[in-house]
């Protein structure tokens, strides 16, 4: 998935800016992909008027893209083995990528 930064998406020290991961933590070669992914989950989900990304979409897009760095040493999305409460997992959603993305998202129908 090759990362495409036009059209309102960051480039890669944007990326590490916005969502404070080092190029020392994280490197081009691992951070293109993640946004890549990021970036077409983005372009298939939702539609926009014109060309540029809206600043909600924006926002998104940084979300996922940090979530999916945060959850990379995390096996199978599971935090807190060690805690008192046991074993909790990662969120499947992000409410607020669903409350950001809400006016663009694609309306489909079965």
């Amino acid at each position: 998935m090759a990362y495409d930064p036009t059209a309102g998406f960051p480039d890669l020290d944007t990326i590490r800016t916005e969502i404070g991961v080092p190029s020392t933590v994280l490197t081009d070669d691992q951070l293109e992909p993640i946004a890549g992914a990021a970036q077409d989950s983005v372009v298939g989900s939702y539609e926009w008027p014109g060309v540029e990304l809206p600043a909600g979409l924006y926002q998104v897009f940084l979300r996922e893209t940090a979530r999916t760095i945060a959850a990379r040493g995390l096996p199978l999305g599971m935090v807190g083995t060690d805690s008192e409460y046991g074993v909790a997992r990662l969120t499947t959603r992000d409410s607020e990528i669903t409350r950001l993305g809400a006016p663009y998202r694609k309306r489909t129908f079965a």
